[in-house]
């Protein structure tokens, strides 16, 4: 397989296969993770080390993305698809009722993923260092080749 066609379905290949990784909720986030701290204001809750667009966004996906930069907070407005992750809440920040941040992350999950204009933060729950967790996570990586014929 040669050429920019080949190259773009390949990319495709690969950025289905992360995604569908990623949408296995049970293998990459446990309840007992994450800790929910409440409802934000967008504007500046978090001191932001980090923010990503991601379309159809999860809860899992976006804690996976904030632990992977190593920052406490990982906060989701699922509405407009955004990930927010930060170290910690700015003192000037805004609390809002827990009923206006009223996205629910799926239809499974009794997790609310932000509101309008409003962020649902969870703390991302760290193991003392040095500890080894009484989980293992294994992430096996696949790799599929397709050739195209004109």
């Amino acid at each position: 397989c040669v050429g920019p066609r080949c190259s773009a379905v390949m990319e495709s290949l690969g950025l289905l296969i992360i995604a569908i990784l990623l949408s296995t909720s049970g293998f990459i986030c446990c309840d007992d993770d994450i800790k929910y701290t409440g409802c934000f204001d967008l504007g500046y809750s978090l001191r932001f080390n980090y923010h990503h667009h991601i379309s159809y966004i999860t809860l899992e996906q976006c804690i996976i993305l904030c632990r992977g930069l190593d920052t406490r907070y990982a906060g989701i407005e699922k509405s407009d698809n955004f990930c927010y992750c930060g170290s910690d809440i700015v003192e000037e920040s805004i609390r809002r009722d827990d009923g206006l941040c009223d996205v629910p992350c799926s239809a499974i999950d009794s997790r609310t993923c932000g509101g309008d204009w409003l962020m649902s933060l969870y703390e991302i729950k760290r193991e003392p260092s040095g500890a080894v967790g009484d989980r293992v996570k294994i992430l096996i990586g696949v790799t599929v080749g397709v050739r195209l014929y004109d």
